[in-house]
């Protein structure tokens, strides 16, 4: 209810009462699409159990929650005049944007599934791909945590840090999905270059975009995300890093959410099990 009605809260505790109101923008995109394949799965119910519709309202308040006008400082999850996503729908924090909440392999979907603005979510999708150009340094192909929307580190996020390990898996299965040019390959084939150079077994998981270790350690969040990024390459350049995926431990402990989620993800997209199902 209120100002933020139809968005999610990023972080609750275990009996569902928020622990802060605010959204993640990323949040949104996973939950729309996995209803958008939830219908295509299993068709749609009544009430929760419409998948589609469900989808759709989310989607819908994502792009038009600033229509009445803007309450409380709550905004639109997506800057409608530059076609991106923001960091956070709330004040300041709508300025900038996150590399990794971009998802344009989804958005290619929604422009084909949702019931209206299909010509924005197709927009959004090339700039997206766009931005990725930008906001990941030429050299090492590392991706600050926070930018600008004309992609240059910002804020607190200026260095490679935990939600930057996303954007080459981001890259690399829109790529899958949807090949556009070469450049997804060109960036998947530097940033693994990168890494090999840093270590498959030794790398850290903190640096700056030009690749000086800031301390850290080697994640398996970041493991399993170099691993979905290799969607990207030949079959032969990816061998050694979905092997790097197969030998880690099922994460534990107390970066099990995080560690955990990526790896289940690799593990999907690398076994071809990270499919589009269109809704019914």
């Amino acid at each position: 209810s209120g100002p933020r009605a139809g968005y999610f809260s990023w972080r609750c505790d275990k009996s569902g009462r928020m622990l802060d109101q605010n959204p993640a923008s990323d949040g949104e995109a996973w939950i729309a699409t996995a209803l958008l394949f939830a219908s295509g799965r299993w068709g749609n119910g009544q009430g929760l159990l419409d998948y589609r519709t469900q989808a759709n309202q989310i989607l819908h308040v994502m792009l038009h929650k600033e229509d009445g006008g803007v309450v409380d400082s709550v905004t639109n999850m997506f800057n409608r005049e530059r076609k991106m996503v923001v960091f956070t729908p709330y004040a300041q924090a709508a300025t900038f944007t996150d590399p990794s909440y971009h998802l344009p392999g989804f958005y290619e979907l929604w422009a084909r599934w949702a019931p209206q603005d299909r010509a924005f979510w197709a927009e959004a999708a090339a700039t997206s791909r766009a931005f990725f150009k930008k906001a990941t340094h030429p050299q090492t192909g590392l991706a600050p945590d926070y930018a600008t929307f004309d992609g240059a580190p910002t804020g607190s996020g200026m260095n490679f840090y935990v939600d930057a390990w996303r954007v080459v898996g981001n890259i690399a299965f829109d790529h899958a999905w949807f090949p556009t040019d070469g450049w997804a390959s060109e960036h998947a084939a530097r940033i693994q270059g990168f890494f090999r150079r840093e270590g498959l077994r030794t790398h850290s998981n903190q640096y700056t975009i030009a690749g000086m270790r800031l301390g850290g350690d080697r994640s398996p969040g970041l493991v399993a995300m170099n691993a979905l990024g290799a969607l990207a390459l030949e079959p032969g350049a990816a061998r050694d890093l979905v092997l790097e995926l197969w030998a880690l431990d099922v994460p534990r402990g107390r970066y099990r959410y995080y560690d955990g989620m990526l790896y289940t993800l690799a593990m999907l997209h690398a076994s071809g099990s990270f499919r589009i199902y269109a809704p019914r």
